[in-house]
């Protein structure tokens, strides 16, 4: 029998890694996450600074631009080109007497910044500087010290027909000889005294129907109830009449104006300084003359919602119109815009300072 040939031992080495060298692997890939992680945090801190900043000067922008519109457009009056031929406008007594309105169809306003502010078409530019003469009532909402109110007046561009005029909302009617105001529809008859005798005024084709604009900027130092949370507020004529006030853009900290008067002699049309509304020139009256105001530069000082997580410790320093410096280490970053808009409607405005 054979006797079966017993196979030679065939062993394995088997090694793993030793403890030292899984501790060092573990320390090498947790120095490259935390690198990771590292360049992730501040590319994402830097992003987000980004686009704080990119917020702040779109907010910014819309600002001067909304402003700005509304500036450009004081003082339009549609066909009519002087507001001292408009009727039923403040102070216009065939129209207003205390407590009636016998003779036209006007009314006060609710939420007004004083009585039938929102008809005073005379001065279709009301501003103040770093005060508000309005505190108890069109501003009331926690209005910031120190900072400008402006107030416009104008008619939209486009016309409405007299079959489509809404219940509470106030309009001018105008041609190039007259114009007045009203309220609601229908169009009030010439029988009513005080459009009696107006030229053209139940001529639909001479005579156009628009709406009346009237806003008031001012910068609250709380948005929606929350306070320490800066915001700019318009107040706007609405259906009614009522002066409604709400956040138009959250992180305005400061709003200022100054107005580019020519002080040439004959006047070249150019803006030769920049003053307050206070500074403006005035008549033998004591009222400003508008005619040599041909520009308005608009300030506006933005600051970010949210405080920044880099933690800003360094002081920002701003220098906002004729003010003093004004220095920030309030862990906010804040961003300047100014803007210039040109007027059109200069030589028709009678803009009288509040006082």
């Amino acid at each position: 029998m054979l006797k079966p040939v017993s196979g030679l031992p065939y062993r394995v080495s088997q090694r793993g890694f030793s403890l030292i060298e899984l501790m060092l692997a573990m320390l090498i890939g947790i120095i490259i996450i935390g690198g990771v992680m590292s360049l992730y945090i501040s590319t994402r801190n830097t992003q987000r600074t980004s686009e704080d900043q990119l917020q702040m000067i779109a907010d910014a922008r819309f600002v001067i631009n909304t402003i700005a519109y509304d500036l450009r457009h004081a003082g339009y009056w549609g066909e009519a080109d002087v507001n001292t031929s408009i009727v039923c406008r403040l102070g216009d007594a065939a129209c207003l007497g205390t407590g009636s309105f016998t003779g036209s169809n006007m009314q006060q306003a609710t939420g007004d910044c004083f009585d039938f502010w929102y008809i005073d078409i005379e001065r279709p530019v009301t501003a103040t500087d770093n005060v508000t003469p309005y505190a108890n009532t069109c501003t009331s909402q926690a209005y910031k010290p120190g900072t400008d109110v402006l107030g416009v007046h104008y008619v939209d561009a486009n016309t409405v027909a007299s079959s489509q005029l809404a219940a509470g909302i106030t309009y001018l009617r105008s041609n190039y000889e007259v114009g007045g105001l009203f309220l609601g529809t229908p169009v009030p008859p010439s029988s009513l005294s005080a459009y009696n005798g107006l030229k053209y005024w139940d001529d639909d084709t001479r005579s156009k129907n628009r709406r009346l604009i009237a806003h008031v900027y001012y910068v609250s130092s709380e948005t929606d109830g929350v306070a320490g949370q800066p915001s700019l507020h318009r107040v706007e004529l609405q259906a009614g009449p009522v002066m409604t006030d709400a956040v138009l853009i959250p992180g305005v900290v400061d709003l200022q104006f100054q107005y580019g008067v020519d002080t040439d002699s004959p006047m070249d049309n150019s803006a030769n300084s920049y003053v307050s509304v206070g500074q403006i020139p005035k008549d033998a009256a004591g009222n400003p003359l508008w005619a040599r105001v041909r520009t308005v530069k608009i300030w506006v000082l933005m600051r970010t919602e949210r405080q920044d997580r880099d933690g800003i410790t360094g002081a920002q320093t701003f220098t906002l119109a004729n003010n003093l410096p004004v220095t920030y280490n309030n862990g906010y970053r804040h961003y300047l815009l100014t803007g210039i808009v040109q007027l059109r409607n200069t030589r028709e405005l009678d803009v009288k300072a509040q006082p």
